[in-house]
């Protein structure tokens, strides 16, 4: 092949001058058929045998008087026939330049398109000697247009997570795109470059432009291995080949893309990543501890060693100020030590002096990058915690209460709620952080979805089976579709015979049972259970069985609802449940059993790690649900600073859904409901991703360099399309010139 490619490059520089080249040259002969004209011109001339008359002698004499003119005539009609011929040969072999010359222009310079994408995600904004990574991107930018011939077009399109135009078509005006491109400001969210292909692969003016001969997109970026390489859960999906494999199926068939690198050196970016707390919702005058997670990330450029560059190496481990700040006040401040692309954690114990939500604030000292350095997170200070209790008889609940708090509730760091399913409709189920539901015969449809989004939302909801289940009722109730609710992955099967059954403990993995590690003597694989619901699990990713019997049926059961969870325990909480063919045999005898006040404090504890969707990501639209009996009148979301977003909400049955734009910027957002009796207000906390505060780079010509071939021959097809083109319109301005100088010289005659 390559040959062959060869060849005809020899043959079009013998035949058309340096740089021009033909795309099927055999076409070429097609060329011989201007022989057909000439020979019709001769044949036509000789075809009749001149035959002597008497009046021949007086014709020849008026044909000599015109013959002069009639053989010209003649001799042009034969010239066009044969430039017919051969400019339709000459357009069939295809002629192209692969120099940037037009064949059929006169040598003038090809028109390209300029396509700017200039990267603006927050890693942008890291400093290098007082300078952005976005204003070298700028720079980079300004000096491609200053240096672009006269005629050139320019489209200017920001990317972060989608393609935002600045000059979204072509114009021609140097001072105006410069301009714009000075406008460009960076943003608080990630970039996603295939997404930015996609969105640029679409656009009809790169598909259908026909006013420029090549298109060349410029991708300016600082090229973090975290946007640009296939992370690991798409190199075994179609994306394994990797950014650069999907902007050769997009893009190279008809455009050429240089890019532009940022170049990085030895810069260190730390940044915060998380922020725990013991519990969601904080005991009024109890102290807690809230821990600071901070990792570090170092660019891969080279060290200089004793004043020569030399193999890589990082210094020691840097030491970086964490403070904690509550409401915008400072209540605390450590210096820990980072190694170089490592972690660190750090720890304060705090305390909370006044009851309400408030914000949490971790900030560190500062760097390259300051958009990473601060990290928000709201939580919510309660005189007692509040649980609720669903019974359907009168005082079964007492039991799970009691191993609970098994001190004088007086004392007690908890708030009892008890209610019959009929007045499960009255309580405001986001009061609570738990539900029990204990051995009830039936919810309604309505209170089974509400406690699905209790779950969903972030809540937990605890459920003992027992005697008074209705297994079909249940299972309908709890599988149901209703939008997007969450729904129970275990089913009922039903009650299995009585017998005595043993608890397998499964080694104590669970992380539920982790009181229970290295205290086999308690008992809790002796706990007597006589009767429980055999149960099926329909999809076991969003389940875990935390302990089963000796028999394999599973006999707590822990299953990921939303953001939240529901725990199943498939006996009953206590000896009040009886067998129903025996009345004097019951369930099991929990209450009586010393494990099984620590199985339910574990229990209860295991809700901690959930809570209410408060946090959200910059780009993200935040959204929630409110639970309003009276009509909301007015509902709006707004930045600390006062700044307001547009929200939408609609409320149905008592449950008001709301939703806001994208947010735009790290911080805490409060959301502001008023109904005719009633105003309250929900904060949010608003993060950056930690994706973009890692500093690794490719080399984005290394991944590209394959693709030239490709670019080439999108160019070169450009190219031979319009000069074929160009020849078919000269070709029909022939023929129609052909058939005028036809039909004249033959009145003539």
């Amino acid at each position: 092949m390559e040959s062959r490619n060869e060849l005809l490059v020899s043959f079009g520089i013998f035949l058309f001058g340096a740089g021009v080249y033909l795309l099927q040259p055999l076409a070429l002969l097609f060329g011989l058929a201007v022989a057909v004209p000439i020979i019709i011109h001769f044949w036509n001339r000789h075809r009749h045998r001149p035959m002597e008359w008497a009046a021949t002698h007086y014709l020849m004499l008026a044909m000599q008087k015109a013959s002069a003119r009639i053989t010209f005539q003649q001799l042009v009609l034969l010239c066009v026939r044969v430039l017919i011929v051969g400019m339709l040969a000459i357009a069939l072999a295809g002629p192209y330049s692969s120099n940037g010359i037009s064949v059929l222009n006169g040598g003038a310079p090809k028109a390209i398109l300029h396509v700017f994408v200039i990267d603006r995600s927050y890693s942008m904004q890291m400093v290098q000697d007082e300078k952005s990574s976005l204003e070298r991107a700028k720079s980079i930018a300004l000096s491609i247009v200053q240096d672009a011939n006269h005629g050139d077009g320019f489209l200017v399109f920001a990317a972060d997570t989608n393609l935002i135009p600045s000059v979204g078509e072509p114009v021609a005006d140097k001072n105006l795109v410069s301009s714009e491109i000075e406008l460009i400001s960076a943003s608080n969210t990630v970039l996603n470059p295939i997404e930015v292909f996609r969105q640029l692969s679409k656009l009809s003016v790169i598909n259908d432009s026909t006013l420029f001969g090549e298109i060349r997109i410029h991708m300016i970026s600082d090229y973090s291995a975290v946007d640009w390489l296939p992370s690991d859960e798409e190199r075994s999906s179609e994306h394994a080949n990797g950014v650069f494999s999907e902007l050769k199926n997009l893009l190279l068939s008809v455009a050429s893309v240089q890019f532009h690198p940022i170049p990085k050196r030895d810069v260190s970016n730390n940044f915060v990543t998380k922020i725990e707390i013991e519990k969601p919702k904080l005991l009024l005058g109890k102290p807690f501890q809230c821990k600071v997670q901070i990792e570090n990330s170092r660019s891969l450029g080279r060290y200089l060693i004793d004043g020569n560059e030399g193999a890589k190496t990082y210094p020691q481990k840097e030491a970086v100020v964490v403070e904690i700040l509550i409401d915008n006040e400072t209540v605390g401040s450590k210096t820990v030590l980072i190694p170089p692309n490592g972690k660190a954690s750090v720890a304060f114990d705090l305390q909370i002096s006044r009851v309400g939500e408030m914000q949490i604030e971790a900030k560190i000292s500062s760097d390259a990058l300051l958009v990473d350095n601060r990290r928000y997170k709201i939580v919510e200070a309660v005189e007692k915690q509040d649980v609720l209790f669903v019974e359907s008889k009168r005082g079964v609940s007492r039991f799970l209460q009691f191993a609970l708090e098994p001190n004088e509730l007086a004392r007690s760091d908890f708030r009892f709620v008890v209610v019959d399913p009929k007045s499960l409709a009255d309580e405001v189920l986001g009061n609570f952080q738990f539900v029990f539901v204990d051995n009830v015969r039936g919810l309604s449809d309505t209170d089974v979805v509400r406690l699905r989004r209790f779950a969903g939302s972030g809540g937990s909801v605890v459920i003992f089976l027992g005697d008074q289940v209705d297994r079909t009722a249940f299972n309908q109730a709890w599988k149901k579709p209703v939008d997007e609710l969450p729904t129970l992955p275990v089913e009922l099967l039903g009650v299995a015979g009585v017998d005595n059954y043993r608890i397998n403990v499964m080694a104590y993995l669970s992380p539920m049972l982790r009181t229970f590690r290295g205290n086999e003597d308690s008992g809790l694989n002796s706990m007597p259970i006589w009767n429980y619901y055999r149960t099926r699990i329909d999809d076991p990713s969003l389940t875990r069985i935390d302990l089963t019997l000796e028999n394999g049926d599973p006999l707590l059961v822990t299953c990921k609802m939303g953001s939240g969870q529901c725990i199943l325990f498939t006996s009953s909480s206590s000896s009040l449940s009886r067998s129903s063919n025996n009345e004097k045999t019951s369930w099991n005898a929990n209450e009586a059993w010393p494990a099984f006040p620590p199985l339910i404090q574990e229990i209860f504890q295991s809700g901690s790690q959930f809570d209410s969707v408060r946090s959200f990501q910059v780009g993200d639209a935040i959204f929630g649900e409110l639970e309003r009996d009276e009509l909301m009148e007015e509902l709006s979301v707004r930045y600390a600073n006062g700044d307001k977003l547009d929200a939408r909400w609609q409320q149905s049955d008592g449950i008001v859904t709301w939703s806001s734009d994208p947010m735009d910027r790290p911080g805490v957002v409060s959301v502001e409901s008023k109904t005719r009796e009633e105003e309250s207000t929900q904060k949010f906390s608003v993060n950056v991703s930690t994706q973009e505060s890692q500093l690794e780079s490719i080399s984005p010509i290394q991944d590209s360099v394959s693709e030239n071939e490709s670019s080439d021959q999108a160019l070169s097809a450009r190219s031979q399309f319009q000069g074929y083109q160009l020849l078919l319109i000269g070709l029909v301005g022939l023929l129609l010139f052909e058939t005028t100088l036809s039909q004249r010289f033959g009145r003539s005659q």
